[in-house]
C-alpha cells in the first residue's frame, strides 16, 4: 500500500483501519504521524475543521508536475498538421505527375514493340533464306542422285 491509498482509506473509513493500512503506517513515518494526530484528536474529542483535513491531505498528495508552456503543449498538434499537409502535397504532386509517367511507359512500350517487330521480321527473313538454301541443296542432291541412278542404269 502507498501513502495515497492509506490517506484515502483514512479519510473514508469511520471504523478501524485495515491490516494493510496499519502495516503501512508502521513502516511510513508520515502516515504514522497522521495516525498519531488522529489518536490525539479522538482522544481529546476535538473535531477537526475542514481546513485541517485539507492541509493533511495536501501533505499526503504527490506534488503536481509543472505544466509545460502552451507552445510545448500545442507542438504535437502542429507537427501532426504539418505531416498531414506534407502527405496531401505529395499525393497531389503524384496525381499531377501521373499522366507523364503513363506517357513514358507508353513510349517505352512502343519502342519495345517496334524492336520486337523488327527482330521478328529479321528472323522471318532469315528463316525464308534458310528454307530457300535448304531447298536448293536438296535439289542439288536429288539431281546428283538422279545422275548416278541414270549412270548405274545405263552401265554396260
Amino acid at each position: 500500500m502507498d501513502c495515497e491509498k492509506f490517506a484515502l482509506e483514512y479519510v473514508q473509513t469511520d471504523k478501524a483501519l485495515s491490516v494493510e493500512a496499519l502495516a503501512h503506517a508502521k513502516s511510513c513515518p508520515d502516515c504514522a504521524e497522521l495516525l498519531a494526530l488522529n489518536f490525539m484528536i479522538v482522544g481529546s474529542r476535538i473535531e477537526p475543521d475542514a481546513e485541517l483535513d485539507r492541509l493533511i491531505l495536501d501533505g499526503v498528495k504527490p506534488k503536481q508536475t509543472i505544466q509545460a508552456p502552451s507552445w510545448q503543449r500545442h507542438l504535437p498538434k502542429v507537427l501532426y498538421a504539418a505531416a498531414a499537409a506534407l502527405l496531401l502535397l505529395l499525393a497531389v504532386t503524384a496525381l499531377l505527375n501521373k499522366p507523364t509517367a503513363i506517357m513514358q511507359i507508353a513510349q517505352t512500350e512502343n519502342i519495345v514493340n517496334e524492336t520486337v517487330i523488327a527482330q521478328s521480321e529479321t528472323i522471318e527473313a532469315d528463316l525464308e533464306a534458310l528454307w530457300y538454301l535448304n531447298l536448293k541443296e536438296t535439289d542439288a542432291e536429288l539431281e546428283g542422285l538422279e545422275e548416278r541412278l541414270f549412270l548405274y542404269a545405263n552401265l554396260p
